[in-house]
């Protein structure tokens, strides 16, 4: 009876596979010319994608947030500095040397946003200061690794912070 349950679980389960229904509904894909794990949205996916952003940004709204928006990459000490480089350098890209400079194509939003609160004084009044941002990031993830939309080298993520 129990692997009876397991498979008919199994069976449901690939029925609701996102990767099986991304393909038939046309929300996604995945090209190996753009590159592995770096996912487009189609006109489907791109409706359903911003009809749920549209709502968290409402939620956002209500909770006293203000959204930001900050570049796909940033200089490579900015990460230093955060101690988010050399700490996760295995999961990220490596980094770009353009004049002289080192910047990293942005694995996180963190540090930016800590650029923006630090960017003036503060008085106590002031707080908390509630920043959020649909930030698009980077990580490099083992080919294999790789799986849909579950295990990507790019994605958009709801990133908030205070």
């Amino acid at each position: 009876q129990m692997l009876e349950d397991f498979l008919k679980q199994r069976e449901e389960a690939e029925k609701r596979d996102h990767r099986k229904l991304g393909k038939e509904l046309e929300l996604f894909m995945i090209s190996q010319n753009i590159g592995g794990g770096l996912p487009v949205w189609l006109p489907n996916g791109t409706i359903v994608r911003r009809r749920l952003e549209d709502f968290i940004k409402e939620e956002l709204v209500k909770r006293g947030y203000v959204e930001v928006m900050t570049p796909h990459i940033g200089n490579l000490n900015l990460y230093r500095t955060s101690g988010h480089y050399p700490y996760y350098a295995e999961s990220q890209f490596a980094p770009i040397t353009v004049e002289d400079e080192e910047y990293l194509l942005k694995p996180m939003n963190c540090p930016h946003h800590h650029q923006i609160y630090s960017s003036k004084p503060r008085s106590y009044r002031d707080l908390p200061v509630r920043l959020a941002e649909f930030g698009t990031v980077y990580r490099y993830e083992q080919s294999g690794e790789l799986n849909g939309l579950s295990r990507v080298r790019g994605f958009t993520q709801d990133d908030a912070h205070i």
